[in-house]
């Protein structure tokens, strides 16, 4: 946890003394969870949600290294989903977005490993990654085609709320997670 501080703070003293790249300020509000845990919901109403919106989402704890955060969540008692997050770098702007899953088993799920990086500088409270092409060969690979188009996005309103937020064409999945009570 310690080290994914001091990495942005290097970074920062790289970039303009004028204005921080807005990646750079987001990943900053993101460090403010590190080593804590949050409770969320779904609060889109696509149907196909159902059974997670019955579910209380668990986020954490949040895992904070030189090189990433990792942050598993859970849905109910299924802990079988970690994401990672790689901040900029002195070298990239970028910030990218990778999701794990497990089998029941502790195995490998046969798709895991996707998610994208960000295209655009985004702002200090939002950050969109649209598959990259590693996760959308993945995805036809396993038969989930429309996955392909998938755009996920963080948005995150310090000490309040971090929000995931998932869309492609004909689907909308939003959870809301409550940073004002770390549990």
């Amino acid at each position: 946890m310690k080290y994914f501080i001091p990495c942005l703070f290097v970074l920062a003293a790289c970039q303009s003394e004028a204005k921080l790249l807005p990646q750079t300020e987001f990943a900053a509000n993101l460090v403010e969870l590190c080593g804590q845990t949050f409770k969320g919901e779904v609060v889109s109403q696509d149907p196909q949600d159902d059974d997670w919106r019955e579910q209380v989402l668990t986020l954490g704890p949040v895992d904070c290294t030189d090189v990433a955060m990792t942050i598993p969540l859970a849905v109910g008692e299924d802990e079988s989903r970690v994401w990672t997050i790689t901040p900029p770098s002195v070298n990239e702007d970028w910030i990218k977005l990778t999701h794990a899953h497990t089998l029941a088993d502790g195995s490998p799920d046969p798709v895991t490993g996707y998610g994208g990086k960000t295209l655009t500088e985004g702002t200090a409270t939002r950050q969109e990654f649209p598959a990259d092409e590693y996760s959308k060969t993945l995805f036809r690979e396993n038969g989930l085609d429309e996955s392909a188009g998938n755009v996920w996005a963080l948005e995150i309103t310090p000490d309040e709320a971090l929000v995931y937020e998932l869309t492609r064409e004909q689907r909308h999945f939003r959870a809301e997670f409550d940073l004002s009570d770390p549990q």
